[in-house]
């Protein structure tokens, strides 16, 4: 069954753009950046809502540059994203460009009902060329949802639904762990501390973070891939300056896509 788009709704810096539908009548929308963003003080806020069965694709337009605040306050970027039972989302971000002296606090909270399906990829690039990245604390949590939630209060960026539905999305913003959820990732990543950062540990002498996500089914084991506890697997990758990493992420996105 076809997908519809039934809201998009935005402000600057962002402007929802829909696209031609995939083959099998999925949705497809465009993110466009329309302004520059995360400077000093910004607060920018991103919820996708898609609905029970709904199948939606968001393609991100180019990457996303955290500025540098010269001092001033941070900026503040909050994805929320909630898939109904049986929906689909595949978003392969751009990469997010930690220029010199930015400083981003990112918030991303994911719910899925049961039987939804996450394909998400995430890519950091540290730094400009030629110079070392400045600051981010990005956390992200994913929670499998056993029950109905609230609908959502604050406005979707965007709500996808199957063309037969006729009534608005009852699954909601994701929420923290409950009776109602169980935890699917949780993960952080901060780059304050320039030694951590370039230890063994984290990138080494790396470029760029790159991690292509799977929640609500498991995807083959290949290189690079860890099997999570619940239904999920995550591939992990770091790619050093001059070399492209679209190519092996997404090798292992058509692997996974189903």
């Amino acid at each position: 069954a076809a997908t519809v788009l039934r809201e998009l709704r935005a402000a600057s810096p962002w402007a929802p753009r829909p696209l031609p539908p995939d083959a099998a009548g999925g949705a497809r929308v465009a993110l466009v950046q329309t302004a520059a963003t995360l400077l000093s003080g910004d607060d920018c806020a991103l919820d996708l809502v898609v609905s029970d069965g709904a199948v939606l694709e968001l393609v991100e337009t180019g990457a996303t540059i955290a500025h540098d605040v010269r001092g001033g306050a941070p900026a503040r970027m909050r994805l929320r994203i909630a898939l109904g039972a049986g929906a689909r989302l595949t978003w392969l971000g751009r990469p997010l460009v930690l220029a010199h002296g930015c400083d981003l606090v990112r918030e991303t909270t994911i719910a899925l009902a049961p039987a939804a399906r996450l394909l998400l990829r995430e890519t950091v690039a540290l730094g400009r060329s030629g110079e070392q990245p400045g600051r981010l604390d990005a956390t992200l949590r994913a929670f499998a949802a056993t029950a109905p939630a609230s609908a959502p209060t604050a406005p979707a960026f965007a709500s996808a639904a199957p063309a037969s539905a006729a009534t608005a999305p009852t699954f909601a913003t994701a929420a923290p762990a409950s009776a109602t959820t169980a935890p699917l990732l949780h993960e952080r990543l901060t780059t304050a501390d320039p030694a951590l950062l370039r230890s063994p540990l984290v990138a080494g002498g790396a470029a760029t973070l790159d991690a292509v996500i799977l929640l609500g089914a498991r995807g083959d084991d290949l290189p690079g891939a860890s099997q999570l506890a619940a239904e999920g697997t995550v591939w992990r990758a770091l790619h050093p300056r001059g070399t492209d990493p679209d190519g092996p992420a997404l090798a292992v996105a058509r692997a996974w896509r189903g």
